[in-house]
């Protein structure tokens, strides 16, 4: 052939780089195809959760399968009383809400810095009290164990928790220091009662003991989220689309596409790649590690496709 305009691929190939760079509204669009030619609509999240693997198969862009997620969105909302699922959603909200609340009693109970001083008097953690923590720094993640804890000038008189990491196995060797305190990376129940058998040995702290109890229970309770979806046959729910949906929890940061619940009852959530994304992050599995915000996220989501 003389001229590049001549040459044409075949149509195999033409497809793929179609659905290779489908874009959000061209996902949208075939999944609409494909929901048209369906004999029976999807009813339960099983079902939407299939038909959703089966639409998406072979599209390779994500920008193409948010949209399909997108278009499944809306069909499950049609069947739903949005009122209602938005009511127990947000109740489900209110004990993430409440983890968190607890997880701030660690700045009450840490000593604040004398005048003129940036840190507070250091809490050193006993060996068999130090809580596991999941690190994450610029060029190093990983676990260890909390073992000094203490409040930190961050500017303007503002403080907060910082801490210092040891390795496993290893005690005395300091794998990270002087970071902030992410309450999703250890259990807050742990922290408080490491703190509790060095502040309060007599347990005189009611408002600690219960703090402590309702964070034993929330992290112990596994997540009602893919229970409460599943009773209202939702499987696959877009985030895309809303204002907010960035994951930050321990060591992921990234934008969160879509969430689908998987054969074990797990929420996992698609994230957008990132450079300090790992594969092994995605998808992300919200259920197991207890991820509270996925609940505010599913709400506006349903509420946008509505």
């Amino acid at each position: 052939m003389s001229n590049n305009e001549d040459f044409e691929l075949p149509s195999i190939f033409g497809e793929m780089d179609a659905t290779s760079e489908m874009t959000f509204s061209e996902g949208r669009e075939f999944a609409k195809k494909e929901y048209s030619k369906l004999a029976k609509a999807p009813q339960t999240s099983e079902e939407w959760v299939e038909f959703f693997h089966d639409v998406s198969l072979d599209i390779f862009s994500l920008k193409g399968i948010s949209g399909v997620a997108a278009f499944i969105t809306s069909e499950e909302v049609k069947q739903i009383n949005v009122g209602q699922f938005s009511k127990e959603l947000k109740s489900l909200g209110k004990a993430a809400e409440q983890y968190d609340h607890d997880s701030r009693m660690v700045d009450r109970l840490l000593p604040r810095p004398d005048y003129n001083k940036t840190k507070g008097k250091a809490i050193k953690i006993p060996e068999k009290l130090r809580p596991f923590y999941h690190y994450d720094r610029i060029f190093e993640k990983g676990t260890g164990k909390l073992g000094r804890i203490y409040m930190k000038e961050v500017g303007m008189h503002m403080y907060l928790p910082y801490c210092d990491i040891y390795d496993i196995d290893d005690p005395k060797f300091m794998v990270c220091s002087s970071i902030q305190l992410d309450s999703s990376s250890v259990k807050i129940s742990e922290l408080l009662s490491a703190l509790q058998s060095i502040l309060d040995t007599n347990k005189e702290n009611q408002e600690l003991v219960q703090a402590i109890e309702r964070c034993k229970q929330y992290e112990n309770s596994g997540s009602p989220l893919p229970e409460l979806l599943k009773k209202y046959g939702i499987g696959v729910v877009d985030l895309s689309s809303n204002s907010w949906h960035r994951v930050n929890h321990q060591f992921i940061h990234a934008e969160s596409l879509f969430v689908e619940l998987d054969e074990n009852d797990h929420l996992q959530v698609t994230l957008q790649p990132e450079p300090y994304c790992d594969d092994f992050d995605n998808p992300f599995d919200a259920t197991e590690a207890n991820y509270g915000e996925l609940s505010d996220f599913i709400k506006e989501a349903i509420n946008r496709a509505r």
